[in-house]
Order: structure tokens, then C-alpha cells, then sequence
């Protein structure tokens, strides 16, 4: 399949590409990408997508692209998938920002990506991510997602939370996110911990 472009907002980063493939990226798009990206308005029509058995992670070279884990299509949760997306796109935000080109300070720019995502509206899905998520039959405060502890987010075993009570709590750090700009380099972890845990 010759590169082409879904819609308006991406392209397909491969120039050839097998047609179920092709299938299953757009099937994502509509049902995840599409909708996150209209959060990210200065990424419009400049991301490409790309189907990989390894993946979720973003890079610039040899364009600004995601590349999706086929893997987690079938297996992750529907609020993984929004909130591992909204961390990507985040990432592309940093990289037309001069941000994270020499993979310096790794975990800080991880973190930050994540943080960020939180005023684009998907602190929600990111703190539903853990109850969905964890399989840990006992509770340990051990499972970690996208670069932050459960033990620094929730007081008490995540599974506990309603959803009501995440919610509240998404508007939070939500409310926090938006005190931050790309130009900022705060302890991220101590933030979510005194937003979440330390305002109880």
C-alpha cells in the first residue's frame, strides 16, 4: 500500500504497508488517536503511525511518529491505550520543543510526559489504568505505570477507588498540570503525592 493519509490529522510513516496492517492502525486511530489528538492541536496533520510487535514509544527521525505496540491492541485496557497515547503525543510536543532529542535526563522527560498529559484531560485514564491493570492478587503497592508507583498515587489499594473518587481525583492533578508549562523541571513524583495522598 502506497503512503497515505487517513484523514487530514496523520499519516501511515511506512510508504508500503500490508493491508491488514494498514486495517488495524486505522482502526486504532479512529477509536484512540483521533480523539487524543484533538488535545494536541499543534500536532495536527504532522504525526505519522506506524504498527510494530515492539512499541510504544515516539521519535522523530525519520518524521515525528508513534509507533503502537500490536501487542497491546488486544491486551491493554481502553484507558491504558488512551493514556499510554496522550503520553506519546506529549512526547512529539517535547521533540518540537528542542525536548528530549539527546535522550538526556530519561526519567524526568518520561515523567514529565505523562504529568503534561494531565491538563490535556487524561489524568483520568491514567489513574484507571492501575485498577484495571494490576494482577496482583494481594495488594503490595509495588505496580508501576508509565514511570509513577502506586504507592506514591493511591493512599490505600487502588481496586478500593471508586469511580467517582477517581475522578475527583483526576480533576486534581488535572488542576496541578495546568501549573506547569514544558519549561519546568519539578519533582513530578512529589507533586502527584501531595496532590493525591497529601490532600486527603
Amino acid at each position: 500500500m502506497k503512503e497515505t493519509i487517513s484523514n487530514e490529522d496523520w499519516f501511515f510513516l511506512c510508504k508500503r504497508i500490508k493491508k491488514e496492517r494498514a486495517i488495524k492502525i486505522i482502526k486504532y486511530a479512529k477509536q484512540y488517536f483521533e480523539p487524543a489528538l484533538k488535545q494536541f492541536p499543534e500536532l495536527k496533520g504532522k504525526v505519522h503511525l506506524v504498527l510494530r510487535k515492539k512499541g510504544w514509544f515516539a521519535d522523530y527521525k525519520p518524521a515525528l511518529h508513534i509507533v503502537i505496540r500490536e501487542e497491546a491492541l488486544v491486551n491493554s485496557s481502553e484507558w491504558r491505550i488512551r493514556s499510554t497515547t496522550a503520553h506519546e503525543l506529549l512526547h512529539l510536543v517535547q521533540f518540537i520543543n528542542g525536548i528530549g532529542l539527546d535522550k538526556q535526563n530519561n526519567l524526568q522527560i518520561e515523567r514529565q510526559a505523562t504529568f503534561l498529559s494531565f491538563a490535556r484531560n487524561f489524568a483520568y485514564d491514567f489513574l484507571k489504568s492501575f485498577p484495571v491493570e494490576c494482577k496482583k492478587e494481594t495488594c503490595n503497592h509495588t505496580f508501576k505505570y508509565e514511570y509513577f508507583c502506586c504507592k506514591t498515587i493511591f493512599s490505600k489499594c487502588c481496586k478500593e477507588y471508586s469511580d467517582e473518587k477517581l475522578k475527583l481525583l483526576a480533576r486534581r492533578l488535572k488542576k496541578e498540570a495546568k501549573k506547569y508549562s514544558l519549561n519546568d523541571n519539578p519533582d513530578y513524583k512529589n507533586i502527584i503525592y501531595q496532590s493525591l495522598i497529601g490532600g486527603i
